[in-house]
């Protein structure tokens, strides 16, 4: 059991560390935009419509429209693969996996925000076949909710003295550090490898598909 939950964590972690490398990633080198924070592209978005930048409003509009496309694709994918969990996790991985090596070959300039898109469809795939291991909810895409979810868990622990909330805030800050650790990644690799450099996070991709289909093969087993 202490095992499952530690490769559990470790896919949450590794997860995590490709959001954080996306969202920095497409920041830094596609035009500022943002794959996974669509309330960061919604805010530059009025902005802009306010400051009558019409040419840079599809910098932001379209990643969140490919975000709102793929999560009903993934949620449909998800409503005829219901009995069989494991198995959609795995086949999300792929959809995620082709999505950002897609990305990588559209050069940096003019079509950066078609690199965001792709992107941003495979971070909403990644949200919603991810937002719930080891029985509470938590993102792998964004930090805002597993902040909050960290304190309510620390104001829990003082009132109500339980370890379970200690054992639950400490799970979503590790959470919170795998996904800065992923921005870290980006910023020192995207001057070596530039617009490739997407290509690198796979590797937490590949890994953690890994360890689900381990996992998934040992149930299957007992």
């Amino acid at each position: 059991m202490k095992k499952n939950k530690f490769l559990l964590l470790l896919v949450i972690s590794l997860l995590a560390i490709g959001g954080g490398f996306i969202d920095g990633y497409t920041y830094l080198i596609r035009d500022g935009s943002f794959a996974t924070m669509q309330t960061g592209n919604l805010i530059f978005l009025t902005l802009h419509l306010l400051s009558n930048d019409i040419s840079s409003i599809k910098r932001f509009l379209f990643p969140i429209i490919s975000f709102v496309i793929g999560t009903i694709f993934i949620v449909i994918i998800r409503n005829y693969m219901k009995k069989k969990i494991d198995l959609f996790r795995l086949v999300s991985l792929g959809f995620v996996i082709i999505f950002i090596v897609t990305s990588s070959f559209i050069s940096i300039g003019e079509y950066n925000f078609i690199s965001t898109s792709l992107l941003s469809f495979a971070s909403s795939i990644q949200l919603i076949s991810f937002s719930n291991l080891d029985r509470i909810p938590l993102t792998t895409t964004m930090c805002s909710a597993n902040l909050k979810n960290v304190s309510e868990n620390v104001g829990l622990f003082i009132c109500e003295h339980k370890k379970e909330n200690i054992y639950n805030a400490l799970k979503y800050l590790l959470v919170i550090l795998s996904f800065v650790l992923g921005v870290i990644l980006s910023y020192l690799f995207i001057d070596i490898f530039a617009q490739y450099s997407i290509l690198l996070i796979l590797t937490t991709y590949f890994a953690s598909g890994i360890i689900l289909l381990y996992q998934q093969l040992k149930r299957a087993k007992e």
